[in-house]
């Protein structure tokens, strides 16, 4: 994923489906910027309970 140089807020929205043949699936954020740089990722978790749910999350940079 890139981001341009804006000079201001960019929010990107992405969908994720879930293929596992196990069902469930617990996903949680983990992101490493660089100094003077903020990046959001909402929700922060992404539970699955069922095989080809999708899920949404969005980035904001």
């Amino acid at each position: 994923m890139a981001f341009g140089r804006s000079g201001g807020q960019t929010t990107q929205h992405r969908t994720v489906t879930n293929v596992r043949a196990n069902t469930n699936g617990v996903y949680d954020v983990t992101v490493t910027m660089p100094p003077g740089t903020t990046l959001t990722v909402t929700p922060t978790r992404l539970t699955f309970n069922t095989q080809r749910k999708t899920l949404g999350y969005s980035i904001t940079v």
